[in-house]
């Protein structure tokens, strides 16, 4: 019982740090799903956080991941001229101290939007001591060869992001 405390204290920890990407896998599809719903709500009473979650197929283009984000009502539209629709989301997330939770990312997942999410991560990390009310941030869930090869991609994301296993 005290181990468990220690645990979830630590993984509260992790969703709380402003900056800090969060990666989830092991466990069921329900203990990923009750985790993230845990401490979502966690961020929300204490930092006044919203959230939306997406399903991430594993046919999924950039353009369709974007096009389904915003379809989500949560999320302001956007539109800037010249500017990329990935950077306009992360910017958008962290104006909004909005949490994008993407669930069941999967290792077959397009290689380039693979890259696009883990450099969206990586800027929300690296933007976020400019937003100093916002602990806007994305949440994946999937297997563990997905971080892994999200770290190949974008190897300073593994310093951003913390794993956790259920």
């Amino acid at each position: 019982m005290v181990n468990q405390k220690i645990r979830d204290r630590n993984i509260s920890r992790e969703f709380s740090q402003q900056g800090r990407q969060v990666f989830i896998f092991g466990g069921s599809l329900n203990d990923r799903i009750n985790l993230v719903a845990n401490n979502l709500t966690t961020l929300e009473q204490r930092y006044g956080t919203t959230s939306m979650q997406i399903d991430g197929t594993p046919l999924m283009t950039d353009k369709e991941f974007i096009a389904n984000v915003t379809k989500l009502e949560a999320v302001p539209p956007f539109s800037e001229q010249g500017v990329d629709a990935f950077n306009l989301l992360a910017r958008n997330l962290l104006e909004s101290n909005m949490i994008l939770v993407i669930r069941e990312l999967a290792i077959a997942q397009s290689t380039s939007l693979r890259i696009r999410l883990a450099e969206m991560a990586k800027s929300m990390s690296d933007d976020a001591i400019n937003y100093e009310n916002s602990y806007a941030k994305v949440i994946f869930t999937g297997p563990t060869d997905v971080v892994q090869q999200m770290w190949q991609d974008v190897p300073s994301l593994k310093s951003r992001m913390a794993t956790i296993s259920v």
